[in-house]
């Protein structure tokens, strides 16, 4: 028998930054992670292998943010990792839009994946 364990993340009352003011949320969809980096100490932006579904009415979904103020960045981080490394796909769970470059993206504050 296989155990397959899930883990979830989910912090409530946390900071958003720079979010936009139509605080809508939703379920991303469970995507692989292409590629994630941090953005000048200010969030950690994922990108999935298909872009995110867009249940916050952002105007790309081609990118998942998480504010580096956000209590759970570092825990989140680390199941980007881990999600990235197993290939296996991330779920993530969005409130609202973050702005950079010029657009919003959806601004993530759960993460879950099943390893």
């Amino acid at each position: 028998m296989q155990l397959v364990r899930t883990i979830f993340l989910l912090v409530a009352g946390m900071s958003v930054g720079a979010m936009s003011p139509a605080q809508t949320s939703g379920y991303l969809g469970p995507r692989t992670v292409s590629a994630y980096w941090v953005e000048s100490s200010a969030f950690l932006a994922v990108r999935p292998a298909t872009p995110y579904a867009n249940p916050t009415g952002c105007s790309s979904s081609s990118l998942a943010i998480i504010p580096a103020d956000h209590p759970a960045y570092k825990q989140l981080l680390a199941v980007v990792m881990l999600a990235k490394e197993t290939g296996k796909p991330l779920q993530l769970y969005a409130l609202g839009c973050y702005a950079a470059w010029g657009e919003t993206f959806p601004s993530f504050y759960a993460a879950g994946s099943d390893w």
